[in-house]
């Protein structure tokens, strides 16, 4: 990621302000930036420790974990252009940017453009890619070809009952009722549904929670809370750690 920044620069032509790696990069930082490049944890840490200093930054790209709904609705309050971006390893760097509070869909970058494949599936074309196109599994609703609203991975999918459920959909819907604490969904056995939902809320509190606005089959089967959620290294929750520790398991 610094390696890309660097190349950024290079060919923008860009002056480089250059930081100790942390979760709070802008902790020395006193003068405007033009273009800055983050990973929502460390969003999530200068919201906490120097909020005032986000706007210093005119546009800020935000990378390598999904940002949540909780995150993109406390940006609003700053006058920072942020952006949400979508690529892989694959893909070597972002092909389509998300403008945040603006959009739920992502744009193509210049000569990038999509397919779909018959289930669904994200194609990806674009010239300076050595294959030029890449079939994802990434579940999109395709809105031209050269937008589309992301939907998860085809390897989320939660067969509960024979209905078929998109994780991170489900993720979306109520994270939107529960706006102000990170959640995950997961699944448990069970002996009629075959794999039924569960939902797991970080919050040192229990509270009351209303599903009207789910789909009866999207509705949580259990709730789980913990205190923190486990995270890796780069910040993303994670789930395995998280319910491993709720379930005791090795």
């Amino acid at each position: 990621a610094g390696k890309l920044m660097l190349i950024r620069a290079l060919f923008a032509e860009m002056n480089v302000i250059s930081t100790p790696p942390s979760r709070s990069p802008l902790k020395t930082i006193d003068s405007p930036i033009r273009f800055a490049a983050m990973t929502p944890m460390q969003v999530n840490t200068i919201l906490k420790e120097t909020p005032e200093k986000l706007n210093l930054i005119e546009i800020l790209i935000i990378g390598g974990a999904p940002v949540d709904n909780r995150l993109e609705k406390e940006l609003k309050a700053y006058k920072t252009s942020c952006y949400a971006t979508f690529g892989m390893t694959e893909t070597i760097t972002h092909i389509a940017l998300r403008k945040l509070n603006h959009h739920q869909h992502y744009t193509a970058l210049a000569s990038v453009d999509f397919e779909q494949t018959s289930d669904g599936c994200l194609i990806i074309n674009a010239p300076h890619l050595p294959q030029q196109q890449l079939i994802t599994n990434d579940k999109v609703e395709l809105l031209s070809s050269t937008e589309f609203i992301w939907k998860g991975r085809k390897d989320n999918v939660i067969n509960s009952g024979g209905i078929k459920i998109q994780a991170e959909a489900l993720e979306q819907k109520i994270a939107q009722l529960i706006p102000n604490n990170r959640i995950f969904i997961a699944t448990e056995p069970d002996e009629l549904l075959g794999d039924k939902i569960i939902l797991i809320i970080e919050s040192v509190l229990e509270f009351s929670t209303n599903f009207e606005t789910l789909h009866k089959y999207e509705v949580p089967k259990n709730i789980y809370w913990v205190n923190i959620l486990e995270e890796t290294e780069t910040g993303k929750i994670n789930r395995s750690a998280t319910l491993a520790k709720i379930f005791k398991t090795p």
